[in-house]
């Protein structure tokens, strides 16, 4: 059996040894230590010697209080854009600390560290730029007409845009004042109607006041470069706008010139009933 060496009367950190105690159930050596704090506790012999036990445990709460005041000293007054640090208040569920924060604008928010370094305010810049973009011309996002803007600048100037082929491709594009919305709102102003679009005159043209104007899409299908132009009574006009004007079925007048190769003429002038009849 060893002989135990007596640790009576050693100071170990904020300890100090009174008594033996006796072994535990590991039979290693237990004795009684009085702690600078006045709490008495079993603490056993090798951990005192190898340093790894100081206290009855408040040392550990004291420097967990230093570090908490080293870290509020730190970080106390810190200031990241709009936002600056005035106390901490806590940890949040993945134990990470919660500061709470005071905005330019007057309003405290609570956040962690790592998102405070990240954000520019409490929220009011982002709604300030919004009232910025707003005011400007108190459409963007709302409006037809916006919409509108922003699809033909879209195909026109964005390669990666599925429409770009057919227009910037092409080599259309938007005259510079159209570059900003204030100046094509300004040139084309309100649709007529929500049916309206934009519809460029000269289809090979730019998108410019000259050669732009707000109509429906049956008005734009007439434009289209791939219409057959018809010559009939002196005007030249697409099947479908010589039909609306004439109130025929473009369907049957088609036919008419494609399948039964009937002049411009008979196509639009004889009527269908009378065909009937020289048909049967």
């Amino acid at each position: 059996m060893g002989i135990t060496l007596s640790l009576v009367g050693k100071v170990f950190g904020k300890l100090k040894v009174i008594s033996y105690s006796g072994k535990n159930k590991h039979g290693k050596s237990v004795w009684k230590c009085l702690c600078d704090c006045g709490i008495e506790k079993d603490i056993r012999g090798n951990d005192l010697n190898s340093g790894k036990i100081k206290s009855c445990g408040c040392l550990k709460k004291d420097n967990a209080i230093v570090n908490k005041k080293t870290r509020c000293i730190k970080h106390l007054g810190e200031r990241n854009n709009r936002l600056t640090i005035i106390s901490e208040c806590g940890k949040d569920t993945w134990g990470k600390v919660i500061w709470e924060c005071q905005c330019d604008c007057g309003k405290h928010i609570k956040t962690t560290y790592s998102n405070f370094v990240n954000i520019f305010s409490c929220g009011c810049y982002s709604k300030e730029q919004a009232s910025i973009r707003q005011k400007t011309h108190g459409q963007a996002g709302v409006t037809s007409e916006y919409n509108t803007w922003s699809s033909m600048k879209e195909r026109c100037l964005n390669s990666n845009n599925p429409n770009y082929k057919r227009y910037g491709g092409r080599g259309i594009t938007v005259c510079e004042k159209w570059l900003n919305f204030e100046g094509f709102f300004e040139d084309m102003g309100v649709k007529p109607t929500p049916k309206h679009t934009i519809d460029r005159i000269n289809n090979d043209g730019n998108y410019e006041q000259s050669n732009c104007k707000w109509a429906t899409r049956k008005e734009q299908a007439n434009n289209r470069s791939s219409n057959r132009i018809i010559s009939l009574n002196g005007y030249n006009k697409t099947v479908s706008q010589l039909c609306d004007a004439l109130n025929l079925k473009r369907t049957n007048v088609s036919y008419r010139i494609n399948k039964g190769n009937w002049s411009n003429k008979d196509a639009f002038e004889i009527d269908f009933k009378q065909e009937e009849c020289l048909i049967f």
